[in-house]
């Protein structure tokens, strides 16, 4: 049978199989569900004739439908009778009921020594399953293409389609249908990825094919407890031995180091000693080392190899082999330096004609083994930035003074400077001293060297070149690799450096530009990059290996007394999981603690009478009645689904419509208000502006994937953004104006929108998309539109935390101390919750950051987060954007709450309802439009006021007499900042609410102080006294021009760096 085996055979037929291709066919697997059965015994499986071979009968099952005509579910049917009657005891998706359609044809494989004989029995009168469980060798194959091609790709994007320069491509779901379950492509691309499984076997088979593929590349292996894998191609080793000394720079000898993220198994490393290439301008690998280990003698197998590689390629050029061609530079680790040492005393013993004993090689190794000053110079900068170490007013005196002992003289006068440091910086001395030993000094400093100058200065003077190298390997084959993985990559890296060399001797170029840029910048600014100044940041170390003296300030200073008593955070007892309540309870969780930050009351639920059972269950009893009333409210299922964590808060705070929640709406709740602005058109239409006649309200901040990117992962930036009331306006693609899918304005429009006012909890919600995670810091600190405005800050409180997998909701928390984190889980602990690690938990790892340690499985659905101060805070908040909204926008708010606002912008008149021809319903519009009027632009402008708000009385400009202003119980009312304004050394304004003064903050309707003057901006009029330098001014000079505070321009020096938030003048 030339064709492909059709799992889905049909019809009476018989053919013949030999065993190969049965074998290729997977033994003839099919996608109807049979029930097998073997024949009799007296088949054997070796017989001559196919008709006395071993017998195996497979029996359709038939399929399982529902009896509801529009389902087109296909069940496949267990193989025994038991299993299908357990099948139909239960409902279809769709709730109706299934049936079996049994089928009873046969087919039947004779296995006999020519190979397989299959006989098919009948053709299947229903439909085909669409649950089927095999694929053909074909499909197979494609699949482990796609895999290989794509080893990065998880197992949902194989299924989406493969990423591409274009998007997704291809998707293993069009192979077929099996491949739509993820978790089987997740199963089927972890065996690709992790072999065939056959344990130690199969990996020596698979090392012993690798050597064999790529001969001589392995020059060294060795295996047990100490496993070193040494290699080497035949260019890397030609690069080990210079026909002479390189007098460009201190590029000459060895450069070695340890690289700790190429294995995926983390106490791996791979060991690498670099050479200089002259004909390349880099540093190449000369020899790479698997290790197991980071032991001395993990470090000796690695140096051995290296010594025995320099010594053959010094026989084949007929070199004279000396100390001197192994001299190099290496860090300060203890294993490193002895297992150098140890393959230098070994390689010499061995040699026939050593004459030299241990204890002398082991001297003469001191003589061409150099530490790295870098790592001195981080260790200064480290230690200087420990106030209880070094003085801040002395960290840089400090600084200069000791990296003076690099370039001492002499002995005598490196005792006398280091004597002095440790003299006037006592707490230095045990870090200084570990630098000072004989073992660290002969290696670091040029007085107390044992190595010969010349070699000194013209070998590197740190292992920057090695770690470059090391950046240059993740870049460019990963981090993390399995054994066999990364040698077949680091074999790709050696033969990118010989195809690089090859190409380079034959004229091809390899870059653009001039090689080693950075040399240049290093002879202008001293540095070979910018970024690196004094004060820069120093990178940060995860882990601190034995190549570092004590330079923390917990091993200088000691354990220090804390100033605190213990902490009292206790967990306790919670609400225990019933009925899929883990969405009610862990949100309850999270709001339960912020609200106890401001009302003392709730904090008696901690000492609630009885034992932590009886609480449970008053609790539970609580959280039932609850759920009771969100489904009277219509806003969940039923009592028992399963509900997001916190979709149901919005419509329980809003389900009262009579005012009485208002206050708990204003506790979660924020509000925003928009400007749109269009420049109108040459040709008669005139600008004007649409603005939200309310506010609109969110109890819940979405935070997506494309916000993001747009704020770099910080939720700080996205919540600055969101409050900025002067702000570069967003581009609209359009005019508003638009009727039917007719654009009845051409003009550009732009919009501006901005919170007004802040919840005390604010709940921010993650959405589940992938490249959709945020950086929560421990607290955000918002700035103030002024400089005297307080600043507002949220404090972390939690995160509610969800596995898919699971359909499971947990919380984590801490105090409000931020001193103790806790995480709660309905199912656990009798519903209480527990201190993580033991107490021990960190909030910067277990709850504020990037990433967290969370539960497997677990992702972060929402964060919670509170304001400090509370109410006050809020209202403090509140007010101070009004007066921006007013002085930036012109915005008018003409009650409080906040339920209409108006647009006081000098020459916009309020376009009537039913002008607004484009709206469908523009009486019911929630917005509120202007339009300007040239005629009403000049003294004579007035205020826009929305309809239905309180009426306005506007000054007589052309009679020029006084009306009197109405009165208004609301004093934070603006005033008609567009109505007849009078000289600038006038008073006695009759245009309502006309003092908004910057100095004292007052915003009145009456003329209570004759001393007060008129802004030639905004109209608004200020008191003299509050002015200043005021006792300076004639204010009565007809000739004095007055702008108020608000409408000065802001010296550059007040905008603050960093800082969104501008502060006025």
């Amino acid at each position: 049978m030339e064709e492909e085996w059709n799992l889905w055979p049909d019809g009476e037929f018989e053919v013949d199989f030999t065993w190969a291709k049965f074998e290729n066919a997977k033994q003839l697997q099919v996608h109807w569900s049979c029930r097998v059965t073997g024949g009799d015994r007296r088949g054997e499986d070796m017989a001559g004739h196919w008709e006395a071979g071993k017998r195996i009968t497979r029996t359709c099952q038939g399929i399982i439908t529902c009896d509801v005509d529009t389902c087109s579910i296909i069940l496949r049917p267990q193989t025994t009778a038991q299993g299908i009657s357990g099948q139909l005891l239960r409902r279809c998706r769709c709730n109706g009921r299934l049936i079996h359609y049994p089928c009873e044809v046969k087919s039947t494989l004779h296995k006999w020594s020519g190979g397989v004989h299959y006989s098919n029995l009948g053709s299947h009168q229903h439909a085909r399953l669409t649950h089927i469980l095999h694929v053909t060798p074909r499909e197979q194959a494609r699949f482990e293409e796609i895999v290989t091609s794509h080893p990065k790709t998880r197992a949902l994007g194989l299924v989406v389609g493969v990423p591409g320069i274009y998007g997704p491509g291809e998707s293993v779901a069009d192979i077929s249908p099996v491949y739509l379950n993820t978790d089987r492509v997740r199963k089927e691309r972890d065996k690709i990825k992790k072999g065939d499984g056959q344990g130690g076997d199969g990996f020596i088979a698979e090392f012993a094919a690798f050597a064999e593929t790529h001969t001589d590349f392995v020059v060294f292996s060795q295996l047990g407890a100490v496993t070193v894998i040494c290699m080497q191609t035949p260019f890397m080793a030609s690069q080990l031995l210079k026909t002479e000394l390189i007098t460009s720079g201190p590029v000459n000898g060895l450069v070695s180091d340890a690289a700790h993220g190429w294995w995926l198994i983390r106490t791996s490393l791979l060991i690498i000693t670099s050479v200089y290439c002259v004909s390349l301008c880099c540093w190449v690998p000369a020899i790479f080392s698997y290790s197991n280990g980071a032991t001395a003698a993990h470090y000796e197998c690695h140096f051995y190899a290296l010594l025995e590689s320099i010594a053959h390629q010094a026989e084949l050029r007929k070199v004279e082999i000396t100390d001197e061609l192994f001299a190099g530079i290496a860090d300060f680790s203890e294993a490193e330096r002895a297992g150098f040492c140890a393959a230098f005393i070994r390689f010499w013993t061995l040699r026939p004609n050593n004459t030299r004993t241990s204890a002398q090689l082991a001297a003469d190794f001191e003589k061409i083994y150099r530490g790295c000053t870098q790592h001195f110079r981080a260790g200064v900068t480290r230690i200087k930035k420990i106030s209880g170490v070094i003085p801040p007013g002395e960290a840089d005196a400090f600084e200069f003074r000791v990296l003076a002992l690099l370039s001492a003289a002499d002995s005598e006068q490196f005792q006398a400077r280091a004597d002095a440091v440790i003299r006037d910086f006592l707490k230095t001395e045990s870090w200084l001293g570990w630098w000072m030993r004989k073992s660290h000094a002969m290696m670091l400093f040029a007085s107390e060297r044992k190595m010969d100058p010349e070699i000194w200065d013209s070998i590197p003077d740190s292992t920057n070149a090695e770690e470059a190298l090391h950046w240059k390997l993740y870049c460019a084959a990963g981090r993390n690799h399995g054994l066999m993985e990364g040698l077949h990559s680091l074999f790709a890296v050696a033969e990118y450096y010989q195809r690089l060399y090859s190409g380079t001797i034959v004229g091809v170029p390899i870059r653009h530009g001039q090689a080693e840029p950075w040399k240049v910048i290093a002879q202008h600014i001293g540095r070979t990059k910018p970024g690196r100044a004094p004060n820069a940041a120093n990178s940060r170390r995860k882990l601190k290996n034995d190549g570092r003296p004590p330079d923390t300030s917990a091993e200088l200073l000691g354990k220090l007394k804390s100033g605190k008593g213990a902490s009292k955070a206790a967990p306790h007892s919670s609400y225990p999981w019933s009925r899929n309540s883990c969405w009610l309870d862990s949100s309850l969780e999270l709001i339960f603690n912020p609200v106890m930050r401001d009302f003392l009351g709730f904090s008696s639920r901690h000492t609630l009478p009885g034992s932590a059972s009886d609480v449970s269950n008053a609790l539970s009893l609580q959280r039932d009645s609850l759920r009771d009333h969100i489904k009277a409210c219509r806003l969940i299922r039923s009592t028992n689904s399963f509900e997001s964590i916190i979709a149901w808060l919005p419509g329980v705070l809003k389900f009262k419509r009579d005012g009485s929640s208002r206050l708990a709406e204003s506790y979660f709740h924020s509000k925003a208000v928009s400007i749109r602005t269009c420049a109108g058109t040459k040709d008669g239409i005139a600008k004007h502006v649409q603005i939200s006649g309310k506010t609109s309200t969110r109890y819940v901040h979405t935070l997506y994937a494309s916000k993001c990117k747009t704020y770099k992962q910080s939720v700080k930036q996205w919540l600055r953004d969101t409050i900025l009331v002067n702000k570069t306006p967003a581009l609209m693609p359009q005019c508003w104006r638009v009727h039917d899918g007719v654009e009845c304005c051409p003009g550009t429009a732009d919009l501006v929108s901005f919170t007004i006012e802040l919840p005390i909890v604010l709940i921010l919600e993650v959405q589940e998309e992938k490249d959709n995670d945020w950086d929560f810091p421990g607290s955000l600190k918002i700035p103030g539109n002024n400089i005297a405005d307080p600043a507002v800050t949220y404090d972390l409180v939690g995160r509610g935390l969800y596995s898919r997998s699971k359909s499971h909701y947990v919380t984590r928390y801490c105090d409000a101390e931020q001193s103790a984190v806790f995480t709660y889980d309905g199912k656990k602990n009798g519903g209480s919750s527990v201190r993580e690690h033991g107490g021990k938990a960190a909030l910067k790892t277990h709850l504020c950051g990037l990433k967290i340690d969370t539960p497997p499985t677990f992702t972060t659905s929402i964060v919670i987060y509170h304001m400090r101060g509370g109410l006050e805070a809020q209202q403090n908040f509140a007010a101070s954007q009004r007066l921006a909204a007013e002085r930036i926008h012109r915005f008018g708010f003409l009650n409080n709450p906040l339920p209409t606002i108006c647009l006081q912008r000098p020459g916009f008149d309020r376009v009537k309802d039913e002008d607004r021809f484009w709206l469908k319903n523009p009486y019911e519009a929630r917005t509120i439009d202007y339009i300007f009027n040239a005629e009403d632009a000049g003294p004579e402008d007035h205020v826009s006021v929305p309809a239905g708000s309180p009426d306005i009385d506007k000054a007589d400009s052309s009679s020029g007499e006084e009306n009197d202003s109405t009165s208004h119980d609301d004093e934070d009312e603006p005033g008609d900042e567009n109505a007849s304004l009078k000289s600038n050394n006038s008073s006695n304004s009759t245009t309502p609410c006309p003092i908004h003064c910057y100095g004292c903050g007052q915003i009145s309707d009456g003329d209570d102080d004759p001393e007060q003057v008129q802004c030639l901006s905004c109209g608004f009029w200020s008191h003299f006294k509050c002015q200043p330098n005021a006792d300076e001014v004639e204010w009565n000079d007809p000739e004095v021009i007055f702008t108020c505070q608000g409408c000065r321009p802001r010296p550059p020096e007040l905008y603050v760096p960093t800082c969104l938030d501008l502060a006025v003048s």
